[in-house]
């Protein structure tokens, strides 16, 4: 019997021993697929060309002692520390950017669920084309892997989205993270702009676009009831940050035309055919109109200049039919600073010009990010023109339905 036994046992082959891939990507363990580890794709990741994720193990030991440590640096000036403690080590430090640098810093679990919010809900809300889509899926979230202050601004303008969607999701902590700011990213991503490459091009010329999203978004947020002094700060604001996109083009527009590489996103992703850009013919008629209550404002010839030429480059969007939820990122490129000062010292007829603009701005409400932000504009602006002024903005208050 003994031998009877060794004998079976020898024709058994052994049991190749359980390897468990325990830092596989999001992906393979969603499909139940063993994961090869390979950074930064995995092979099944690349084989479906999708964005290869993974989620952070948690620290143990003294590598969770020095993330704890790591936290309450990161937190310094945070509204209240007080539950840093509480937390573990994989929800430690909230924001990536505290030491934004040119590489990312390992993400938290809690992160994570946000730059998975991002993949899932946010890029697919660019309610723009599939490659405009795509490239806010896919190459943003690479972008995101490189570089701390894209990874920052990717991670908040999701909880912004939690935030004004109303998700049931959306906690104090997300709110905690939104009012921190972001202000070390802004200043790693002008650190990084001064030294522009074939490598880094690409990031920094879609960057300034998802700040204009955030600043928009940020205007959206805790929509209690806002001053008209506060509305109108804030939009001059949000067009400083739209503005920088222009600024920074002019540096990297002509190192990404000599690359042979494919671009982000490609024209026929932004504009739409000639046909399709129609019925806007009433917004560029109203704005034509505008030159002859400039010329009787009663103001100096510089400024009826400066407001002329804003409000001529207002319908420069439609004229080369770009898609209409793009539209709103434009005219604060083109507009010169001297007209932003008008609107800072409150000029009647720039904040007349400023409301065919939030004509713009409510052609994209569908956007979460644009929401009501056109139609609170205009009643603003209603609120503060002199009187005389009020026959001017007829066709904003019309278009929006405030009249």
């Amino acid at each position: 019997m003994y031998f009877l036994h060794s004998s079976q046992n020898s024709r058994i082959p052994n049991r190749r021993p359980h390897t468990k891939s325990r830092r596989g990507c999001v992906r393979c363990k969603q499909k139940h697929v063993k994961c090869d580890e390979v950074r930064p794709t995995c092979g099944f990741c690349a084989r479906y060309d999708v964005p290869c994720l993974v989620v952070p193990t948690r620290a143990t030991g003294a590598e969770s002692s020095r993330a704890r440590s790591g936290t309450r640096k990161a937190q310094r000036g945070s509204p209240d520390t007080r539950d840093e403690t509480k937390s573990t080590s994989s929800e430690a430090a909230i924001s990536p950017s505290s030491n934004a640098n040119e590489s990312v810093s390992s993400l938290s679990l809690w992160e994570f669920e946000l730059l998975h919010h991002w993949i899932i809900n946010v890029a697919d809300s660019f309610d723009i084309s599939p490659g405009f889509h795509r490239a806010w899926r896919d190459q943003a979230i690479t972008a995101a892997t490189k570089h701390d202050f894209f990874m920052h601004m990717i991670l908040i303008i999701s909880a912004l989205h939690l935030a004004t969607t109303n998700s049931p999701k959306f906690t104090e902590r997300h709110r905690e993270f939104i009012l921190n700011g972001c202000s070390d990213a802004m200043s790693a991503f002008q650190r990084a702009a001064q030294n522009v490459t074939d490598d880094n091009c690409e990031e920094l010329r879609s960057f300034p676009f998802i700040v204009a999203v955030y600043g928009l978004a940020l205007a959206q947020f805790d929509r209690i009831e806002k001053s008209e002094e506060t509305v109108l700060d804030e939009t001059i604001h949000i067009m400083n940050l739209i503005k920088a996109n222009y600024i920074l083009a002019q540096t990297t527009d002509p190192i990404i035309r000599s690359r042979s590489v494919k671009r982000w996103v490609e024209e026929e992703d932004i504009l739409v055919d000639g046909e399709n850009s129609s019925g806007h013919s009433d917004l560029i008629q109203a704005v034509n109109n505008l030159q002859i209550y400039i010329d009787i404002s009663g103001d100096d010839e510089d400024v009826r200049t400066l407001n002329t030429r804003a409000a001529t480059k207002i319908t420069e969007p439609a004229t080369y039919t770009l898609k209409p939820n793009l539209r709103p990122f434009v005219w604060p490129n083109l507009v010169e600073d001297e007209f932003l000062g008008l609107l800072t010292a409150r000029n009647p007829m720039a904040l007349v010009i400023l409301a065919h603009y939030a004509v713009v701005l409510d052609q994209a409400r569908s956007q979460w990010w644009c929401a009501n932000w056109g139609a609170r504009i205009v009643s603003v602006v209603r609120s503060c023109l002199p009187e005389r002024f009020i026959p001017a903005i007829a066709y904003p208050l019309d278009t929006i339905r405030l009249i």
